[in-house]
């Protein structure tokens, strides 16, 4: 009787230590994408990280469709943001925000790189929206 329960303590030990240490890897894969992403207080449109620690995300917080945007890198100045490139358009076809859910395009990675291609300079931000309505957003 004593060696089953030293043996389930082990075996619930070894759990709690592979789920904190899964945990700890998740949040820092966080951190390490979300470094990569400008967070431009400004900009209506974001890229976040994946809550998986493994990519980044795009998501239409808006009440109008998102037919296309575009991702580029930036850098932030003094005088304010500096696009240093852009990426061509993608097709987005995000539907609106019902206020609980949200429409999204991930980028993941299971091969713990970062998904895509990094900005050699810069940060990696979304550039551009074209709206279902007719406007476009630019990233300024």
């Amino acid at each position: 009787m004593t060696l089953r329960k030293t043996i389930f303590g082990m075996a619930v030990l070894m759990g709690t230590c592979c789920f904190i240490v899964g945990q700890q890897s998740r949040e820092e894969g966080v951190r390490a994408i979300q470094s990569k992403l400008l967070d431009g207080p400004s900009a209506p449109y974001k890229l976040e990280a994946s809550h998986n620690g493994r990519g980044y995300e795009f998501c239409n917080t808006s009440a109008v469709r998102i037919n296309q945007f575009r991702l580029g890198c930036v850098e932030k100045k003094a005088a304010g943001l500096k696009i240093l490139t852009e990426r061509p358009l993608e097709s987005g076809d995000l539907d609106v925000s019902d206020g609980k859910t949200f429409s999204c395009r991930l980028w993941d990675s299971n091969h713990g790189f970062f998904p895509g291609e990094a900005c050699k300079k810069g940060k990696l931000a979304v550039t551009e929206v074209e709206l279902a309505d007719g406007n476009v957003w630019k990233l300024k």
